[in-house]
């Protein structure tokens, strides 16, 4: 991303974040990890920024969300892989600790873009911030094209739903424009040709779950003005028995009905294992069967996976016959064995290949992209890291095929960053319910 034709923000980032940082470590939580893991994580990040130009984009996104927050709009805490960045973190701009959540900031660096969500009736709000802030010649819409998905073939050219283009210099100077019905200008291009012609994307969508949880708070507040919405994202036993009761129909993320039934079966202990669960729940891992086999497993470790007839049979995947394998073993210790996150499997590539972070997120990107047209042959890849690690004696020739079958499951995984700040917001919406669901009566 080229940050040449973004417009200047006052707000100083560096100074912003090491502000944030301090906090954290004179409040002591910045402890609870290896000392210091915080603040060189942060530097390594900041050097990121000035070697990519990329300040000014993230100062463009920090002002949105500063605007939005003093205007009283709920905005969530972060989507797809911008939360397993420390920087936003401490900006503001998410609300997951990427370090105590475990995720890999390489899964951002290698495409740094930033979504926001917001409550869904007042997005329209922040789209016209953005003009008023930019100017109607410096901001437009960005066009986006569908294809069929059999062909490749163009078959229309819409308007982009959530996301703008803000630029320093006049838009129609750039690149080529058009009127909107509106009279706004829409760039004739789609995202990639206008990030490439220097300008910054903004992405605003609107999250129907952020308005439950921000008319739940505006009605909590009249009897209870202390409650903050960082209260409703706290950990307690009371929310996380509404859990273990299944009792989260309507609650985002959480709401299936296999999904109640697995909760009332697991018994849930702590977030993370909601967060398995909800990273489980995807149409690949219902169809091969890991999601059951996720609960079996989250039901053995009570002594209890005998007492269902439907989990009564242990499927085994690749990573249980690599578990011998320090690498893999540690990677999935705490997803009872199995291969979901792709930070996981980025952790697994790293350790067998010896690779860096980067090296090792560009592989998996690589993998999960294989045998598409004019990409990489998918044994052929498989091959590349088995090769360096049978060399680096990382695995052993019976592993081999096993890695084979590991690496073809990898498109399989989700992003934790992003399960991780949904089920956020489900926890939240679940401890409104489970904590002042009588006083709000029907809204409950």
């Amino acid at each position: 991303m080229r940050a040449s034709r973004i417009p200047d923000s006052k707000i100083d980032i560096e100074g912003r974040a090491a502000a944030g940082l301090a906090r954290m470590q004179s409040s002591g939580e910045a402890g609870r990890s290896r000392p210091g893991l915080y603040g060189e994580r942060l530097s390594s990040e900041i050097a990121y920024l000035r070697s990519t130009g990329l300040g000014p984009y993230i100062a463009a996104v920090t002002e949105l969300v500063d605007y939005a927050r003093s205007v009283g709009i709920v905005v969530g805490p972060g989507r797809g892989s911008a939360p397993s960045a420390l920087l936003l973190y401490f900006l503001g701009v998410t609300g997951i600790d990427p370090v105590a959540n475990g995720l890999i900031v390489e899964r951002w660096l290698s495409h740094p873009g930033i979504e926001i969500d917001v409550e869904w009736h007042r997005k329209q709000e922040l789209v016209d911030y953005l003009w008023s802030r930019y100017g109607a010649e410096h901001t437009a819409y960005i066009t986006a094209e569908r294809r069929d998905e059999e062909t490749g073939e163009r078959t229309s050219r819409e308007i982009h739903a959530a996301s703008y283009a803000i630029c320093s210099e006049p838009i129609a100077g750039v690149m080529p424009t058009r009127r909107a019905q509106d009279g706004r200008l829409v760039i004739d291009a789609d995202r990639d040709a206008a990030e490439a012609a220097g300008m910054g994307i903004v992405t605003i969508l609107g999250l129907k779950p952020l308005t439950v949880i921000a008319e739940g708070k505006s009605r909590i507040q009249s009897s209870h003005p202390d409650v903050r919405l960082s209260d409703l994202s706290a950990d307690d036993e009371v929310t996380m028995h509404l859990f273990r009761a299944g009792a989260t129909e309507g609650v985002f993320q959480f709401s299936y009905p296999a999904m109640r039934e697995a909760l009332r079966e697991v018994q849930p202990r702590r977030r993370s294992e909601l967060h398995a669960l909800n990273a489980a729940y995807r149409p690949a891992f219902l169809t091969d069967g890991l999601f059951r086999e996720l609960v079996r497993r989250m039901l053995d470790r009570n002594g209890i996976a005998a007492q269902s007839a439907r989990l009564d049979v242990h499927q085994r995947f690749p990573e249980d016959a690599l578990y011998d394998v320090e690498a893999v073993r540690e990677a999935v210790a705490d997803t009872f064995g199995l291969m979901l996150f792709q930070e996981q499997f980025i952790a697994i590539v790293r350790r067998l290949s010896g690779w860096s972070a980067r090296e090792a997120e560009r592989y998996r990107r690589r993998a999960r992209a294989a045998d598409g047209e004019g990409n990489a042959d998918r044994a052929e890849l498989q091959d590349e890291l088995i090769a360096v690690a049978t060399e680096r004696a990382a695995i052993s020739k019976e592993h081999k095929d096993h890695l084979r079958a590991l690496i073809a499951r990898s498109p399989d995984t989700v992003l934790k960053s992003h399960v991780v700040a949904y089920a956020a917001i489900g926890w939240m919406e679940a401890r409104i319910r489970a904590h002042f669901g009588g006083e709000l009566g029907e809204f409950a």
